[in-house]
């Protein structure tokens, strides 16, 4: 176990989360935030939105798959007193993260030598910085797990 700095605790204890993991939750949250720009276009015609998701049916598994953030989001200010369902949904992002990294893969290797490669090598760029901040180093398995761990299950 390392040693931590006093710094790198909140006000109950556990240990802060890394700032880059609040960018890479925004990043996997994207569907959500393109669908809000793409309505707040005139006439809700965006080219963002059908280059990542063409069909209604992608848009739908995307979004399912990011509301695990949001999930997170709710239970992370609570994870003192709910250690098991932070740790749950640590693991669901963790999943979301692969999964959108596997879709990424798909679409890159359909899309090679088109115009699209380049959209979606940044989106797998991206995808693997997020899968990366979230890696169960030993950091991320203090921060996420510590509690189930003290209290004995």
């Amino acid at each position: 176990m390392k040693t931590w700095r006093v710094e790198d605790f909140d006000d109950h204890g556990n240990l802060r989360i890394r700032k880059g993991a609040w960018w890479a939750l925004f990043l996997l949250a994207h569907p959500w935030w393109l669908v809000a720009v793409e309505m707040s276009i005139e006439k809700g015609e965006g080219r963002i939105l059908p280059a990542i998701y063409p069909t209604a049916e992608l848009l739908y598994a995307g979004l399912s798959c990011s509301a695990v953030v949001f999930l997170f989001l709710f239970v992370c200010p609570f994870r003192h007193t709910a250690p098991r369902l932070m740790a749950v949904s640590y693991v669901l992002v963790m999943l979301v993260c692969l999964l959108m990294l596997i879709r990424v893969c798909i679409e890159l290797s359909q899309s090679a030598g088109t115009n699209e490669e380049e959209l979606w090598l940044s989106l797998f760029f991206l995808t693997l910085g997020c899968m990366a901040e979230f890696w169960p180093d030993e950091r991320n398995r203090e921060t996420y797990y510590l509690g189930i761990q003290e209290r004995g299950a």
